[in-house]
């Protein structure tokens, strides 16, 4: 709580879901160095662009961040926002007012331009390959995820797994 920051780390797939065609999305939020909420879940409108499922991505987090920070300050806590997001072009829409030359974004997508507008949180770009929330949307190698968790101080247990993957192997007769 020393820096009164909460941040977010949102990300999508874009069209993850071959029978949808919906994209996944993942946020991620932290205070200080703890993670106090993490999703992952399918979108529920079927974006047209990698940029508009970005956005809708980011007006996800923007939700969840504005649910915290509203709680916090019923509890008499002072916090502002920082979102950290890897897409230039969901940072963009969501940075300037109406939809632009994106005819088709969902109207319900666009608070999040209202929140910047009045300064709730700021908007930061993160390498693509630096994103936490990448955790919940990508097929990634073991020390690519190692590497994330590291990230959000989330530690693997190896031996855990090493047990699981021994006990699948057994269950199925291998």
């Amino acid at each position: 709580f020393e820096k009164h920051i909460v941040d977010g780390f949102p990300d999508t797939d874009h069209t993850k879901d071959e029978v949808t065609r919906k994209s996944i999305i993942c946020g991620i939020l932290m205070i200080g160095s703890a993670v106090i909420t993490s999703y992952s879940r399918g979108q529920t409108v079927v974006a047209t662009s990698s940029g508009e499922a970005e956005l809708y991505g980011l007006s996800a987090i923007a939700s969840e961040m504005m649910f915290v920070i509203n709680m916090l300050s019923e509890l008499g806590f002072t916090f502002k926002g920082h979102i950290y997001a890897d897409s230039s072009s969901a940072k963009a829409m969501a940075s300037r007012k109406g939809v632009g030359k994106v005819k088709h974004l969902e109207i319900r997508s666009l608070h999040v331009q209202d929140l910047v507008q009045r300064k709730c949180f700021v908007i930061h770009k993160i390498k693509g390959e630096e994103n936490p929330a990448d955790l919940g949307t990508k097929f990634l190698t073991w020390q690519k995820i190692f590497d994330l968790c590291n990230r959000i101080n989330l530690y693997i247990n190896y031996q855990n797994i090493q047990v699981a993957a021994c006990a699948e192997r057994k269950h199925r007769g291998l």
